[in-house]
């Protein structure tokens, strides 16, 4: 636990420029946790006689003594964790920490090459895009029948659109009819725009799951298309698995809509369940779902807790069935609520129990407002005098349009309840007490902090046109990571130094030369890969170990070709000229050959497949550089003043 009177007067200052820094948090464990983020900083060099040291770039001062500094530059994050007071100040600078304390750096290295998902550990992830949801959004709510087609053709087929395409041919629906809004002139050319739709649906896709991402705090992740409706996402370095794949799959849709009486509740029940005892569907009646004495006594609706899943699936029959219209929609909560016991109001010596459950509520199908009108969310803790006091919530303001129409529907609904909707999921129902003019509003009922952050993120990123799911996901762990290094630098350490003694044993003072030429050779690969900003992968460390067999290959040829020449009975600068001459050719073929297999490998591979392409690319043309112009130079410097002198 943290003694509050010991950590007030806290302050951040530094001697250079800084970006930001996020103010003190304490979260659930009681903890005080300082991380960079969103709070502009203050840059003096003293406040409070507090002086920063000179070559001393961050420092935090707690009650008018420094108790943490830091002299490394470009520092990505600092994280501070202490749970005690301060003490032993020594001339109001202390050394390292003076207090229980964790420090955890992460320290930018300017120009290092970026290690792929293999070699730093992490996530890759495969997502399909819901084309038939798609569809559907596109859809009037009233095409019952089409919604069923599309079910249908969407749980037996692959090829969906040929197959959906093939089904509305044998039911002779003509699709210019149900997608009127493309004004097309046949049922091919409605294919072909619902294909359009899906190519764009997936684009912006990839762009919002980029901004989410980049809010999230990974770097350089890879999104890219793969296939007609996948996505691949490979999150290098992520530690939040649980946290991350939540962040992805999010469709982050948000509704607010009317949560409708009791009257329409029950309506809609009784005509559910003559619709199942008709259709001898489910063998089970929709009204047996819910807890009974929940609703009779407090009018609220509630599937008990382990029945989530089957109700959920009963809720997607019926809004795909063409027999049975509801003017409504049932959602369920997003948290579940505890079982009540108390005395029954007829008998008190009776007892009324209600297992725990999760909350149903009964909304209209017409949302009064949607995320597009819905503008800077922001999470945050509640202040004081609120009925959300200490927690974390989102609030949410509306564009001009939007504004209007809460306006509006919270004037007509005086003593109505609206529930917040995100992602098929009822956060909040409260009351509307009166009408709200200034397009405000707030979500509540989260987790904590790491939750409202990612929700405000997602609604900030924009909404997906159509859900993902995961159909794939892979971990690696840093450690294999760590081990696929070490492997990989223990490979090319053993492959290089092998090629050096046998070279140098075999061409003697030439050998010599073509070694300067290798270590030139990698210096120049690892600088490109840098530079370029590229991604090294396990496969990329292969790639670069087959260049040093390469570039060493070059150079065998050009010695064989001076021997050649030598033997010829020429002198030694003639010979060298010759054998440069002779062997340009040959080389020239080689690796363009090889250059043109790696650009195929390059544009149609992906993921490891690239990475070494890529790493083949650069190797290739910086082998060719050292071969044929650095081992000549060396050669014409030797040989200036030694012209038929030549070890080789």
């Amino acid at each position: 636990s943290v003694n509050i009177d010991c950590i007030s007067n806290i302050q951040f200052f530094s001697n250079s420029s800084l970006d930001s820094i996020e103010a003190l948090l304490l979260n659930n464990s009681k903890q005080l946790t300082y991380q960079w983020g969103q709070l502009d900083l203050d840059n003096p060099n003293t406040i409070n006689s507090l002086i920063c040291l000179n070559d001393v770039d961050v420092c935090v001062g707690i009650d008018n003594s420094i108790v943490y500094y830091n002299t490394k530059k470009q520092i990505d994050d600092i994280e501070i964790i202490h749970n005690g007071c301060i003490n032993n100040i020594s001339e109001g600078i202390i050394d390292n920490y003076n207090f229980n304390s964790e420090v955890n750096e992460n320290i930018i290295e300017e120009g290092a090459i970026k290690l792929g998902l293999d070699l730093q550990g992490g996530m890759y992830i495969q997502l399909e895009l819901d084309v038939a949801q798609l569809i559907l959004n596109k859809l009037n709510r009233s095409e019952n029948d089409m919604r069923q087609l599309i079910y249908n053709v969407d749980q037996n087929n692959i090829d969906f659109f040929e197959s959906f395409r093939q089904a509305c041919s044998e039911k002779n629906i003509r699709l210019t009819q149900k997608f009127p809004q493309y004004k097309a002139l046949d049922d091919n050319e409605v294919i072909q725009r619902l294909k359009d739709d899906r190519d764009q649906a997936l684009n912006s896709a990839i762009k919002v799951l980029r901004n989410r991402i980049d809010e999230f705090g990974v770097s350089e992740p890879i999104i890219q298309r793969f296939g007609e409706n996948r996505i691949v996402v490979e999150l290098a370095g992520v530690q939040d698995k649980d946290r991350a794949r939540e962040l992805i799959k999010r469709t982050a849709s948000l509704e607010l809509s009317l949560v409708l009486s009791t009257e329409r509740v029950n309506n809609a029940i009784v005509k559910i369940d003559k619709y199942l005892l008709s259709n001898k569907i489910d063998g089970n009646l929709f009204a047996n779902y819910f807890e009974p004495a929940l609703f009779e006594l407090f009018g609220e609706l509630g599937v008990s807790i382990g029945k989530e899943d089957e109700f959920e699936r009963l809720l997607e029959k019926l809004e795909t069935s063409a027999d049975i219209k509801l003017d409504g929609r049932f959602i369920l909560s997003n948290e579940s609520q505890e079982g009540l016991s108390f005395p029954s109001p007829d008998n008190e010596s009776n007892s009324i129990s209600i297992g725990a459950y999760t909350p149903v509520y009964y909304v209209s199908n017409t949302p009064a407002i949607v995320g597009g009108m819905v503008k800077d969310p922001m999470a945050k803790i509640a202040g004081p005098g609120s009925d959300n006091s200490g927690q974390w919530v989102i609030n949410l303001s509306m564009n001009r349009e939007g504004a209007r129409k809460w306006s509006s529907f919270t004037g007509r609904n005086i003593g109505k309840r609206v529930a917040i909707v995100l992602d098929n999921k009822v956060f909040m129902a409260p009351q509307i007490n009166s009408k709200i003019s200034g397009g405000q509003t707030q979500i509540s009922g989260l987790e904590n902090a790491n939750e409202a952050q990612d929700i405000a993120n997602v609604l900030s990123a924009g909404e997906l046109d159509a859900p993902v799911k995961i159909v794939e996901e892979r971990s690696v762990s840093p450690s294999l990571g760590k081990d696929s290094i070490e492997s990989g630098r223990n490979a090319l350490m053993y492959a290089f130094i092998s090629i050096l003694i046998f070279i140098l044993f075999y061409y003697r003072v030439s050998g010599l030369i073509a070694n300067i030429s290798l270590f030139l050779n990698i210096i120049f690969i690892l600088s490109l890969l840098s530079i370029l900003g590229a991604t090294l992968t396990l496969p990329g460390i292969a790639g670069l170990i087959l260049t040093i067999g390469i570039a060493i290959d070059s150079n065998v040829i050009i010695f064989e070709r001076i021997k050649e020449e030598i033997g010829f009975g020429k002198n030694a600068i003639s010979a060298v000229r010759s054998g440069y001459k002779r062997a340009f050719i040959t080389i020239m073929d080689a690796n363009i050959t090889t250059l043109i297999a790696a650009f195929v490998l390059a544009n149609i591979g992906s993921g490891p497949i690239k990475g070494f392409a890529i790493t083949l690319s650069i190797g290739i043309m910086c082998s060719m550089f050292t071969a044929i112009f650095i081992t000549r130079t060396f050669y014409m410097i030797i040989l200036q003043n030694k012209k038929n002198e030549l070890s080789i």
